[in-house]
């Protein structure tokens, strides 16, 4: 499921293996506060791309190797003043309410 850069391959600690034909995938974590609270979230491919403007093979290209630096793209986002439209449904909002208990 995770792959890492080592060297020219990718490596799977969980399988112990170097994986053939790896996609690359936006995972990215936010800590979002306003006056009244600060609650995480995580982006995933299509929503981080929409708010980077960039495709996840275009920034991983720009690191030259060093995927362990965040990307300057990303580091811009701290102390943004950011709107965030959360969807919520019958599902996720039940979900949420047995994590909270």
């Amino acid at each position: 499921k995770i792959a890492t850069k080592e060297s020219h391959n990718n490596y799977c600690k969980n399988c112990d293996t170097y994986p053939e034909g790896v996609t690359p995938r936006y995972r990215i974590r936010l800590q979002i506060s306003d006056h009244s609270a600060t609650t995480s979230c995580t982006l995933f491919d299509e929503g981080a791309e929409r708010m980077l403007n960039t495709s996840v093979s275009f920034l991983l290209g720009s690191l030259d190797g060093k995927s362990e630096e965040v990307p300057k793209i990303i580091q811009e986002l701290c102390g943004q003043r950011l709107i965030f439209r959360f969807k919520l449904n019958n599902k996720n909002l039940s979900l949420a309410c047995r994590t909270m208990q």
